[in-house]
């Protein structure tokens, strides 16, 4: 339920991107950038996404191409490590962490758009 939310956000987002051209074209793909800590289940986010992008004319052939972001963080003595599940202690000296860089991402990272000839618009 969760990623079919998403999936309908992000083409939320492509179709005003695209109605917001003022010519006819489509999306032909978007790539996003998903975090490990972010839980969600990418491949139940491209389901959602094959399932209902149909119903929105300017998206029925869009593909959506996932990638993962590894988790990154910094404790508080200033070490850099990447945590592992729940884990919030530095792997290197045991201090809890004091920043997390990576990990909870969750964006679109580009679009790309055809014209209505089939020729790239971004």
């Amino acid at each position: 339920m969760y990623e079919t939310m998403i999936a309908r956000s992000i083409l939320e987002v492509l179709t005003y991107r695209i109605t917001s051209r003022n010519q006819p074209c489509s999306a032909a793909s978007v790539n996003i950038m998903v975090g490990e800590l972010r839980n969600v289940n990418v491949d139940g986010l491209l389901f959602a996404f094959d399932s209902i992008k149909q119903n929105y004319p300017h998206c029925a052939r869009c593909e959506l191409v996932a990638s993962r972001a590894a988790a990154s963080a910094r404790c508080r003595a200033g070490h850099n490590y990447q945590p592992k599940g729940n884990a919030a202690y530095c792997t290197e000296c045991g201090e809890s962490m004091a920043e997390l860089i990576h990990g909870q991402e969750l964006e679109i990272t580009n679009i790309t758009v055809l014209d209505s000839a089939g020729v790239h618009l971004v």
